[in-house]
């Protein structure tokens, strides 16, 4: 099943991040009262009335004129291509902003579902403000504490109504998502097992830029294979493209019912590659890490191999390992 998503979205300095941790139920985003703290988009998977949302955080709308603030802002406008339905947050303890004024209007454009969210009513005589907010014109303004969980419940009630019943997967077999870091072979790995070059295999990073499904019949079983763009830090993500080749990738781990990590046998355990392994096994998903590229590798033997990696991760002791070159 694939979830909705659900962008936050709003002015500066509104309380985004605070709701975002407050909905998810643990402290995930960065919280602090100096404006523009979140830059990025953050993910978070909540369920909620048996529906799964996939929900977004991000940082605060503001058409300023430098670098960060475009930036940010690319990032507020991919979320809200992304998201199903717009999570509008406001702070009810300042009026109505020419920010918030702008941020509205934005939103309206994308003709997207819209909860709007008066945030910082923190009792029920401040709450009694939230109908000012009318005046954005994006529908009922629902008062929330995201400091003392106030009206939480209300949001996730109208979100849910708002959704698109959740699909199910129409492939009934096994899948088997391929991830890993970008440039370790897995659309060369992918096109070993198909036995043809379905996917095109590039020496640069980055090549394949969305999760590919490929249908692959073994002993009469079929078996979907998911070759995904490769998993980068957040750090190093530097355009567009690339975020959402991170976001197919994540979705690709959720999805399958088998990981298939492949990392560089020349370039060892190296710390993005940990970060996955983690992901897929907090994710609960069966691992198999395959080590590509070891017709490079000389005077190393698997065991030795196996052992340095070992004192990268204790999961190398958890899951198969596998020595492979996809190229021979």
């Amino acid at each position: 099943m694939r979830p909705s998503v659900v962008a936050i979205v709003g002015r500066p300095n509104v309380g985004k991040s605070s709701l975002f941790n407050r909905l998810l139920g643990k402290r995930k985003a960065i919280v602090e009262c100096t404006p523009g703290v979140t830059r990025d988009r953050i993910y978070g998977k909540l369920y909620w009335r048996s529906k799964e949302i996939k929900l977004i955080d991000t940082g605060g709308i503001d058409l300023g004129s430098d670098n960060i603030k475009k930036k940010t802002f690319n990032q507020v406008k991919l979320a809200l291509e992304e998201a199903e339905v717009i999570l509008f947050v406001c702070d009810i303890s300042s009026e109505i902003t020419a920010f918030d004024r702008e941020a509205a209007d934005l939103v309206r454009k994308r003709n997207k579902k819209v909860v709007l969210a008066v945030n910082k009513a923190d009792s029920e005589k401040i709450s009694q403000g939230a109908a000012d907010f009318f005046q954005l014109g994006l529908g009922t303004p629902y008062p929330v504490s995201s400091l003392h969980g106030l009206g939480v419940g209300e949001i996730l009630d109208e979100i849910v109504a708002l959704i698109s019943p959740t699909k199910e997967e129409v492939f009934s077999g096994p899948k088997f998502a391929i991830v890993g870091k970008p440039n370790v072979g897995k659309s060369s790995f992918l096109n070993a097992l198909l036995g043809e070059e379905r996917v095109v295999v590039d020496s640069r990073p980055g090549t394949t830029r969305d999760a590919v499904d490929t249908v692959m019949i073994k002993d009469g079983c079929e078996i979907l294979l998911i070759d995904t763009a490769g998993i980068k830090h957040k750090s190093r993500l530097k355009e567009n493209l690339e975020f959402y080749a991170t976001l197919r990738s994540w979705e690709a781990i959720s999805r399958a019912d088998i990981c298939i990590m492949l990392i560089d046998a020349y370039g060892g355990m190296a710390s993005d590659d940990v970060r996955i392994l983690n992901s897929a096994w907090d994710e609960g998903k069966p691992l198999v890490l395959a080590v590509n590229k070891w017709d490079l590798i000389e005077n190393v033997d698997t065991k030795k191999y196996k052992d340095m990696m070992k004192k990268r991760t204790h999961l190398a002791e958890e899951v198969p390992v596998c020595f492979l070159s996809c190229l021979k």
